[in-house]
C-alpha cells in the first residue's frame, strides 16, 4: 500500500491476495481485519473543525460489518456492527491577556463521547438490528474546560514598585459536536430453491432444479454434486492510511459439474443419495432438503372408434380426471378428461400430454379423395367388362 504503484493496482493485488474465497464473501477475514484498525488516527481528507481550544475535531464511519459494496452501494445485513473513529486536540494559548501581568490557564475537563445510531437509535455497544434501509449516524462530543488564572499589577504603598499578584480565576469551557453519516441498504434477496423428481428410468433419474434470488447455490449428493455463483468477491481498501476493507462484489455466473449433467433447468444423474441443497445470500446461508418422492404419472386415453370419416366428430377420453393437453393435427387444448376433436386427413395421432408424460392414441382417417378415384375406376371397370361383354356376343354372331 506504501509502494509507487497506482490505486487501481494496488486494489487489483489486495484483492486477490486477502482471501481465497473468491466465490464467497470472506466477512471473518473483514471484521477481524477491521477490528484492529485505529480508531484515533483521522483518514486522509476528513472534515476537522476547531471552536476555542478545541482544534482538528473529526469523526468518521470507519465501517458496518458485515456489509457488501455492489454496482456502487453498499448492502447491510439486519444484525452488524458498526465502528468509528474519532479525536481531537486542545491547544492553551500562552499569551497574557489583556490587562494582566500573567494569565495561566490549566486544563480542568478534556472529554471526547463517540456516539453511534442505525436509524436515530443509539448503539450502546456498537451493534445494531434494523428491518429496513439505514442510515448510520456518529456523533462526537466534546467538551473542554479550562481554568485561567488573571494576575494583575498592583502597588502595595506609593513609595513600593508594581508586583504581579493574583487578581482573579475564571473558567472557560469549550463544546463542539461533529457528525459524520453513512447511507446503507437493507439487503432484500431471498434465496430459495427447489428440486423435484420428474422421471426415473433404469438406473438414470431426471429432476427439475430451479432456484431464485441467489448468490450462490449448490445442490450436493453423496458421489455428485452442482454449484453455481452468481457473484466473485473480493477485499476493497478505503480510507488511507488506516486501509479500511469492506467486500466487494462483482456480478459473474460461473458453474461448476461433477458427475451429472445440468442444462435448462434439468439435472440429470444416477445417485440421488444424500441430496441437500445450499442457498447463500450476501450474509446467510440456509439449507433446503430435497424432494426425492416420485409418483409414476398413469392415465389412459381412449376413443370412441379407430376409423373416421373426414370431419367427422372424434371422442376422446382421458382417465382418470385431471388436467390435461390435447394435440391433434393443429388443434390443441386443455381439458379435464373429454374433448371432442374433428377428424382430418391425414392426422392419424392424437397426443396427450400431463407434466412430462406423454400418451398417444392413433386413429385413421378416410381419404376422401382416394375414395371418390376408388369408385370411379370402380365404375369404369365395370363398363368396360360389360362392353366387353357385348362385343363378344354380337362379334361371335358376325362371325
Amino acid at each position: 500500500m506504501n509502494s509507487a504503484l497506482t490505486e487501481a493496482e494496488k486494489d487489483y493485488l489486495l484483492a486477490d491476495i486477502m482471501s481465497n474465497t473468491k466465490h464467497y464473501p470472506d466477512h471473518q477475514l473483514v471484521k477481524g481485519w477491521n477490528s484492529n484498525i485505529p480508531t484515533d488516527v483521522a483518514p486522509n481528507g476528513v472534515s476537522k473543525q476547531d471552536q476555542g481550544y478545541i482544534k482538528n475535531a473529526w469523526v468518521k464511519i470507519l465501517a458496518v460489518m458485515p456489509s457488501v459494496l455492489d454496482n456502487g452501494e453498499l448492502f447491510v445485513n439486519k444484525r452488524g456492527e458498526a465502528i468509528a473513529g474519532s479525536n481531537h486536540e486542545v491547544e492553551i494559548p500562552t499569551h497574557t491577556d489583556s490587562g494582566d501581568c500573567r494569565t495561566e490557564r490549566s486544563l480542568v475537563e478534556n472529554e471526547g463521547n463517540l456516539r453511534i445510531y442505525a436509524n436515530d437509535e443509539h448503539l450502546s455497544d456498537n451493534n445494531y438490528r434494523i428491518d429496513d434501509d439505514a442510515v448510520f449516524k456518529a456523533e462526537y462530543n466534546i467538551r473542554v474546560k479550562t481554568r485561567i488564572k488573571h494576575y494583575r499589577w498592583i502597588k502595595p504603598c506609593e513609595e513600593c514598585s508594581r508586583v504581579c499578584r493574583y487578581d482573579n480565576i475564571e473558567y472557560k469551557t469549550d463544546t463542539l459536536t461533529v457528525k459524520d453519516e453513512l447511507n446503507a441498504k437493507l439487503s432484500s434477496l431471498n434465496p430459495e430453491a427447489e428440486f423435484s423428481i420428474k422421471d426415473q428410468y433404469l438406473d438414470t433419474t431426471k429432476a427439475d432444479f430451479n432456484f431464485n434470488d441467489v448468490v450462490n447455490v449448490e445442490l450436493l449428493f453423496d458421489d455428485a454434486s452442482f454449484l453455481q455463483h452468481n457473484y466473485v468477491f473480493s477485499e476493497v481498501a478505503s480510507l488511507e492510511p488506516l486501509h479500511v476493507l469492506t467486500v466487494k462484489a462483482e456480478k459473474q455466473v460461473t458453474q461448476q459439474e461433477n458427475n451429472l449433467v445440468y442444462e435448462d433447468d434439468e439435472i440429470i444423474l444416477k445417485n440421488t443419495a444424500g441430496c441437500r441443497i445450499k442457498v447463500y445470500d450476501f450474509f446467510n446461508n440456509k439449507v433446503i432438503p430435497c424432494n426425492l418422492d416420485f409418483n409414476q404419472i398413469d392415465f389412459t386415453v381412449e376413443t370412441d372408434k379407430n376409423i373416421y370419416e373426414q370431419n367427422e366428430t372424434i371422442t376422446v377420453k382421458i382417465e382418470p380426471e385431471a388436467e390435461y393437453l390435447v394435440q391433434y393435427g393443429e388443434q390443441q387444448f386443455l381439458t379435464n378428461g373429454r374433448a371432442e376433436l374433428v377428424a382430418k386427413y391425414p392426422a392419424n395421432r392424437i397426443s396427450v400430454t400431463q407434466q412430462d408424460k406423454i400418451e398417444y392414441k392413433h386413429i385413421h382417417v378416410k381419404d376422401e379423395t382416394s375414395w371418390s378415384l376408388f369408385v370411379t375406376l370402380g365404375i369404369f371397370g365395370g363398363l368396360n367388362c360389360v362392353l366387353v361383354g357385348f362385343i363378344k356376343r354380337f362379334w361371335g354372331v358376325l362371325f
